[in-house]
């Protein structure tokens, strides 16, 4: 399974992840300039973390046009023209794990992409064929941490 996710926002972070052969990139681009290249790559499934306006950051938002919202309804849009099953997945679902990649080569918002597309492998995995690789431990081991790169 390949699936393809995203960190939504001015700065976008994406991740792309195949299940068989454990391959991955990851990259980041202003806000939804290569949305449609990457969907038209029809993965099989597209992951996005969620937006949810906390109370306690409502203050700090006022006035925002909510940068975040406008990208997923450009991925959500794409996706839907090319066929291709959207899943939500909140933040907090990301922040539970730790994956041992080389951070230093990757920027915080393809990080946590990659994060999400592990999240929905792990979660989605029905013949356990990728489940062993990723853990809600300190530390995740993904095959070939070098592939992880930033474009």
């Amino acid at each position: 399974m390949i699936v393809l996710s995203f960190d939504p926002g001015e700065t976008t972070g994406w991740a792309k992840v195949n299940s068989e052969t454990g391959e991955m990139e990851s990259g980041e681009f202003p806000k939804w300039s290569w949305i449609e290249k990457l969907i038209y790559t029809y993965p099989d499934h597209v992951v996005i973390e969620e937006f949810k306006l906390y109370p306690a950051r409502a203050a700090e938002q006022s006035w925002s046009s909510f940068p975040s919202v406008e990208v997923i309804g450009v991925i959500k849009f794409i996706s839907s023209k090319a066929n291709i099953p959207v899943t939500e997945q909140s933040a907090s679902m990301a922040k539970a794990l730790v994956v041992a990649v080389d951070k230093a080569s990757m920027s915080r918002h393809a990080y946590d992409a990659l994060r999400h597309a592990l999240i929905f492998l792990k979660r989605r995995s029905e013949d356990g064929a990728f489940r062993h690789l990723i853990s809600f431990q300190t530390r995740t081991h993904i095959p070939s941490p070098g592939t992880a790169t930033n474009q």
